[in-house]
């Protein structure tokens, strides 16, 4: 458990349970830990939240990368919380060869979120070269994409365009199929 100050001078606690929560949701911040005290302590940017009683709170990270944090306060002391609600699409998308079954959009940060199964799954982090931050499980597979600045991406080029990493297929695959 930790605790910092926010801009106003309010104690803002980060307790266990909540750190572990948000690694289920987004394993790739694992070492980010300093990154969103930081934020909540000394943001680059904040700005109201999705509720009355939250504020979120933004920091650069390297790599041109921004953490934003939401924070909702409660009348005695406000506890770090991922109660930020995106709009949760019910529908597939398919990019390339892959399907994936989860597709949620946070509008205020203009993020597109896309994963396949679990997010407890991704367990190896990279970037495209159009800067999409890439999750991949045990295996090698990829199993979410986030699209930063989508609704920009689209807006200025017409779509959003992603260069995945070279994709591999087992020899075991194709075996029938070559005979």
């Amino acid at each position: 458990m930790a605790w910092t100050k926010d801009p106003g001078g309010i104690d803002v606690e980060l307790t266990d349970e909540r750190w572990e929560h948000v690694l289920q949701e987004h394993p790739e911040l694992a070492d980010n830990y300093h990154d969103l005290l930081k934020a909540i302590g000394d943001p680059a940017r904040e700005g109201d939240g999705a509720f009355t009683d939250e504020r979120w709170y933004f920091t650069a990270l390297p790599g041109g990368w921004w953490l934003k944090v939401c924070v909702a306060y409660t009348p005695n002391r406000a506890l770090r919380d991922d109660r930020l609600p995106r709009e949760e699409t019910l529908m597939t998308l398919s990019i390339g060869p892959l399907r994936f079954d989860h597709v949620s959009y946070d509008r205020e940060a203009d993020v597109l979120y896309v994963r396949r199964g679990d997010a407890s799954q991704a367990v190896d982090f990279d970037e495209s070269p159009e800067g999409h931050h890439l999750r991949f499980n045990a295996e090698g597979d990829l199993v979410g994409i986030t699209f930063v600045n989508a609704q920009g991406l689209i807006e200025r080029e017409g779509e959003l365009k992603l260069s995945l990493p070279p994709l591999h297929v087992a020899p075991e695959a194709v075996a029938s199929a070559l005979g």
